[in-house]
């Protein structure tokens, strides 16, 4: 949930690119990444995760968010929305990159 709201906050910058700290040259990579949590439990891997990305290890070409527009009809009326999102959240170099859920 927090980093929900920490990618809806920086949603809201004028520039639509997640603020972030610049990825470390020594970050973990994705693969390296994933066998470290992969015997975790939830909570242990949502905390790495958290610690992951708010520390910049996210790849740049994830950091620029895209508008993606939403339309629904709610009691007869048309309402829209447009959301900011990346395609992804959590990665190592453009080579080793992984996806995952956190609750």
């Amino acid at each position: 949930m927090a980093l929900a709201v920490l990618l809806a906050v920086q949603a809201l910058a004028a520039d639509r690119v997640l603020r972030l700290p610049a990825r470390r040259p020594e970050a973990v990579g994705g693969v390296q990444f994933a066998r470290e949590i992969s015997g975790l439990a939830q909570r242990e891997r949502e905390e790495r995760v958290w610690r992951e990305v708010s520390s910049g290890n996210v790849p740049n070409f994830l950091r620029r968010l895209a508008p993606v527009p939403l339309e629904a009809t709610v009691e007869g009326k048309v309402v829209t929305a447009r959301i900011f999102v990346t395609p992804d959240y959590l990665g190592g170099s453009g080579r080793t990159r992984i996806t995952c859920s956190c609750r």
